[in-house]
């Protein structure tokens, strides 16, 4: 795999949340050498304490923790006011579907298996980098970097994106979502009544990303679903292509 150009990335602050030192120190080095300010945490009291005196704009975060279990840490992270803007990015050994969907369903925006491709880490991580951010968005402007309309009629209902609160409305109802589900809606109503290539939602997603995880997108979706779309109507798979979001449901309307 080709060297990554870091020299297009911001230089960025990340925070690595891992117990084993030569693994924490392994990935330190090498961010490190791609000129991003990095601190360590060994555990997560040593983490909550990290993010309580510094701000972080991606957090590397291992599962398996001395002090405690590493979901909740993540659930504590985004609910945080100091680090809930920062990208999480799960970093761990637990490899079945069961564990990656309880890692993004805690608040994760990305998950990397053990063992890794550090590269692949590093690209990663610049990918996030280069999405716009939520905290910074005073325009109206949706994680897919593009402009958004005041109103955008989908249905009769015309449920709504809420860019400043990272949100939809549906039949009235407020529901939070995750950077990623707010990416693939707000993706998905941009090209309403379209099929949207896995590809495309992938780059809408993480930028210009070096994964092709077909899998992990499909988690994503499937907790989309979930939260906006429980009858299955909204959102329509377009099996070995893409998805597609249908106006003849119930719609989604940017706002």
């Amino acid at each position: 795999m080709a060297r990554s150009d870091s020299a297009a990335v911001p230089r960025a602050s990340i925070l690595i949340i891992e117990d084993v030192v030569t693994v924490r120190r392994l990935i330190a080095s090498l961010l490190e050498k791609h000129e991003f300010e990095v601190a360590e945490a060994g555990d997560r009291a040593e983490a909550l304490m990290q993010v309580d005196h510094a701000t972080f704009d991606v957090i590397l975060l291992d599962l398996q923790l001395p002090d405690g279990d590493g979901l909740d840490l993540c659930r504590a992270l985004r609910e945080s006011d100091s680090a809930g803007d920062a990208y999480i990015v799960i970093v761990s050994g637990r490899t079945t579907e069961a564990e990656r969907i309880q890692g993004l369903d805690a608040g994760a925006d990305d998950y990397v298996v053990k063992p890794f491709s550090p590269e692949e880490l590093v690209l990663r991580v610049e990918a996030m980098l280069r999405r716009p951010r939520r905290r910074l968005d005073d325009r109206g402007i949706g994680v897919t970097g593009q402009p958004s309309p005041t109103t955008q009629s989908a249905g009769n209902d015309k449920p709504r994106l809420l860019p400043d609160s990272q949100s939809a409305q549906v039949d009235g109802t407020t529901i939070e979502l995750t950077r990623i589900e707010y990416a693939l809606l707000s993706t998905l109503l941009d090209h309403i009544d379209s099929v949207v290539s896995r590809d495309d939602l992938i780059e809408a997603c993480w930028g210009q990303s070096p994964t092709d995880d077909h899998h992990l997108l499909s988690v994503h979706v499937a907790n989309l679903r979930r939260k906006i779309d429980p009858q299955g109507t909204l959102i329509r798979t377009r099996r070995g292509v893409g998805y597609l979001l249908a106006s003849s449901s119930a719609g989604i309307a940017a706002g």
